[in-house]
């Protein structure tokens, strides 16, 4: 989410105050993007409250990429479904780990879609009790991803899968 984004939707919608914090240098997200925040994404607050955003200033030069990681598929352990390159991304893909956020459903199980650049990568019906659902992803370079709980868009962010 931009710094205008996010200012319109804590201020115009939420009612909070905004302040910008020192931008850091992120590898997940893109240079201009919020890639923290001090209220964690469905907290009940008071309208008046200040939420702290800090914007990326992209990658961190002084971080070496990660080595190349190929995943062996355990047979029948996974249910993800074969991730195939995203068009125009070029090199291998890389794993990441994404947690999903599950806890302003109300429901005891809800229906979590992840994609990146559009391309499924996780489709399952998951259980709410635990609050979260950690799926890897994988992709390269920053690639857009967007989650789906009951097929309602509810996050989009850009990730670096190095």
């Amino acid at each position: 989410m931009t710094e205008q984004e996010a200012r319109a939707k804590a201020e115009g919608t939420l009612g909070l105050v905004v302040v910008f914090d020192e931008p850091q240098y992120s590898n997940d997200y893109a240079e201009g993007l919020v890639c923290w925040q001090s209220i964690q994404t469905g907290t009940e607050v008071d309208k008046g409250s200040t939420i702290h955003l800090r914007l990326s200033k992209g990658a961190d030069p002084s971080t070496s990429p990660a080595p190349e990681i190929t995943p062996t598929p355990t047979p029948g352990a996974s249910t993800d479904p074969e991730v195939s390159p995203t068009p125009g991304s070029g090199g291998a893909l890389k794993p990441i780990s994404y947690t999903v956020n599950l806890a302003s459903s109300d429901k005891e199980t809800v229906r979590v879609r992840v994609t990146v650049n559009g391309q499924d990568q996780f489709n399952e019906d998951v259980q709410t009790v635990l609050g979260v659902r950690v799926v890897t992803l994988y992709g390269t370079g920053f690639q857009q991803v967007d989650v789906y709980l009951d097929g309602q868009l509810s996050e989009t962010r850009m990730m670096n899968f190095g």
